[in-house]
């Protein structure tokens, strides 16, 4: 079963926004942050393949409870290891594509992550077993406001690209990018209310490892275009995405050196018969 995290705060001045529970052992949505190409204060979805599993995370996720100024809490939901049940990861995706959708699931999450629970999850020291337990209602499904089809989504081209989140073409291609990346895919599919133009995305993804999809949440986008990205990556031994730099081919001089060495071998021969 994936396992599932949950950033949330209570009520309480002292209850801020952290980690209700375990922590995942690496916070591999932080290229993202670092550069500033998403802002998990606004509802925003990843989904990240490191070419052997797929993680997923949805941001924004409303809450019903408020703190102590009386602003609304949000939910952040983090999914590891869902290359699985890639349907799964297709539905918790859609929740940061689809307002209806965001709003049912942070209903659900207020039905398992009541005040006192938030509370006892940080002052306990509970395992990932007992996260699981918790989210598990929210992982089985069930709360999505409309039925997700991914059996019919056009197939992934496995080029980098950029498109607009309120176009259904867009959202499609995103959704078969999480599915590509559930494959065995290496890359980040992202939503960003940040960003703005071709361009823009261009230049600031260029450091990401592997192909790159994203949905402008307030771009100047009308369509999916292409991005020009430097190099791919390719996972290592260990499964971390690093730089992949093709094989260069012979220059002339060590092929000259070749030929010369080829030559003093054929004379020295000569000379001996």
């Amino acid at each position: 079963m994936p396992d599932a995290f949950l950033i949330t705060r209570g009520h309480e001045r002292k209850h801020d926004y952290d980690f209700c529970g375990p922590v995942p052992s690496e916070l591999w949505w932080s290229p993202l942050s670092q550069l500033q190409l998403v802002d998990l204060n606004q509802a925003d979805a990843i989904a990240y393949g490191d070419g052997r599993s797929l993680h997923v995370l949805v941001s924004g996720i409303p809450s019903a409870r408020s703190d102590f100024l009386g602003r609304s809490i949000r939910h952040t939901l983090v999914v590891e290891n869902v290359h699985e049940d890639v349907p799964l990861a297709c539905r918790i995706v859609l929740a940061g594509l689809r307002e209806d959708d965001r709003q049912a699931l942070g209903r659900r999450l207020d039905e398992v992550f009541t005040e006192e629970a938030i509370v006892a999850l940080r002052t306990s020291a509970e395992d990932a077993e007992f996260m699981r337990r918790l989210l598990r209602p929210i992982l089985s499904g069930g709360w999505e406001a409309e039925t997700a089809d991914t059996s019919s989504l056009p197939a992934d081209a496995g080029r980098s690209w950029a498109g607009p989140i309120g176009d259904e073409r867009a959202r499609a291609k995103f959704l078969s990018r999480v599915q590509r990346l559930g494959n065995g895919g290496a890359g980040f599919a992202f939503t960003s209310s940040l960003l703005r133009t071709r361009e823009q995305v261009e230049a600031d993804s260029q450091s990401l490892p592997g192909i790159t999809a994203v949905l402008l949440a307030d771009g100047e986008l009308d369509e999916v275009v292409p991005l020009g990205k430097a190099l791919p990556a390719v996972p290592d031994q260990q499964g971390r995405l690093t730089a992949w730099v093709p094989a260069r081919p012979p220059t002339i001089a060590a092929a000259g050196a070749a030929a010369a060495l080829l030559i003093a071998i054929l004379i020295v021969l000569l000379i001996m018969i």
